[in-house]
């Protein structure tokens, strides 16, 4: 990803970065559906979601694929935590600290549920090669001015770019509409475990929630990137050699195109 040209605003983060991508990570998922009743007691959630989001997003850089979005006074705006195909969120040397973490910050059943959900979350992850978008979040100063999806299509220009499809999967109904103006495809839930915490006592158990699982193909953008490479080479699909650069890159599109979103596992 390092031949991508990052517009102005936009950067690669780095690790002095960190403790800036927690606490917003912390404030964005402090209501969420799904991330918020991870962390069951209200009053160390922040704190224990900050800690937890600074691991999470230290995995994040161990790779270049991640993005942040930066003001003018330097402050970053929006984050995503983006990892490239064959990378699990947390790498294998990291697993021991990983659940040395969870443990530690979260009662026992609360842990195991943790851990339950990150073993369902993988079970979901398509077979086909695909980057993974792991956290998308934008501060709170920054939400409703439409700079988290400015983030993402720039990241899935970027993928575009190199022939990759994308996966997410949404942990918030608001945001699922969202993502398919973006292109993405739904392609099931991932329901997640009932705990004590979604049993409230006197009152009728509430669903557990779930997450939207989507994934999007970079076909999805073709006509787009037809037209680009016309303006850029006076390609012409009627009269283009098989063999010149540009007529290449589209059969390899064409050749995606044809895969469609699994369902299956």
């Amino acid at each position: 990803m390092t031949s991508f040209v990052l517009p102005r605003g936009v950067r690669q983060p780095v690790e002095t970065d960190l403790p800036e991508i927690a606490g917003l990570l912390a404030a964005a998922f402090f209501d969420d559906p799904v991330w918020g009743p991870t962390f069951p007691d209200p009053k160390q959630r922040l704190s224990q979601a900050t800690e937890y989001w600074s691991f999470m997003a230290a995995q994040g850089l161990r790779c270049d694929d991640s993005l942040v979005a930066v003001g003018d006074d330097g402050a970053i705006r929006a984050v995503a935590i983006w990892f490239p195909e064959g990378e699990d969120e947390v790498a294998p040397e990291s697993h021991e600290d990983y659940a040395e973490l969870v443990r530690r910050l979260l009662p026992a059943d609360a842990a195991q549920m943790l851990f339950d959900v990150g073993d369902r979350f993988e079970e979901a992850r398509p077979t086909k090669p695909h980057a993974y978008l792991s956290l998308l979040a934008v501060a709170p100063e920054a939400r409703g001015k439409g700079e988290g999806m400015a983030l993402l299509r720039l990241s899935i220009e970027r993928y575009d770019a190199f022939g990759i499809d994308t996966y997410l999967e949404s942990s918030n109904p608001a945001n699922d509409a969202r993502y398919e103006k973006q292109g993405y495809l739904p392609r099931g839930h991932i329901e997640m475990p009932r705990g004590r915490r979604c049993r409230p006592t006197g009152v009728m158990p509430a669903p557990p929630p779930r997450l939207s699982v989507l994934c999007r193909k970079f076909a999805s953008h073709l006509p787009a990137l037809r037209r680009r490479i016309a303006s850029l080479s006076s390609f012409d699909d009627a009269t283009a050699s098989p063999h010149s650069s540009a007529s290449r890159r589209i059969q390899r599109s064409t050749g995606i195109c044809k895969v469609t979103c699994d369902t299956g596992h």
